[in-house]
């Protein structure tokens, strides 16, 4: 089986598809498919992981994150979560729901600091 999520970055105006698939040894790898540069450099760090130590565990020892973290240079990019999330439906530990960022602006009156 393999999950594949959508993720569209934002002000950068890439769209990246991101791939979890689940590999006979129990692993998974995760690949970016996007042509964004700094994304597409992550993708051998992302082959054949061992999901239950050092994938899901914290910001610091996921190796999304530390992968993310030698590659790309947009801390804001939401790629990193969309792997991670794309894992966890792979291994069956979370639902497939949409997930997403919705920004609601208005303007701010500077007599009333709301």
């Amino acid at each position: 089986m393999a999950t594949r999520a959508l993720v569209h970055a934002g002000a950068c105006g890439y769209t990246a598809a991101v791939h979890a698939v689940r590999l006979e040894n129990g692993n998974l790898e995760l690949s970016i498919h996007s042509p964004c540069a700094m994304l597409q450099a992550m993708n051998p760090d992302l082959r054949n992981l061992p999901w239950r130590k050092g994938l899901l565990d914290t910001f610091f020892t996921s190796a999304v994150y530390i992968s993310a973290d030698r590659h790309v240079r947009h801390v804001d990019c939401p790629v990193p979560c969309a792997l991670i999330k794309a894992a966890e439906v792979e291994l069956g530990i979370a639902a497939a729901v949409d997930a997403g960022i919705t920004f609601q602006r208005k303007n701010q009156d500077s007599s009333t600091g709301s």
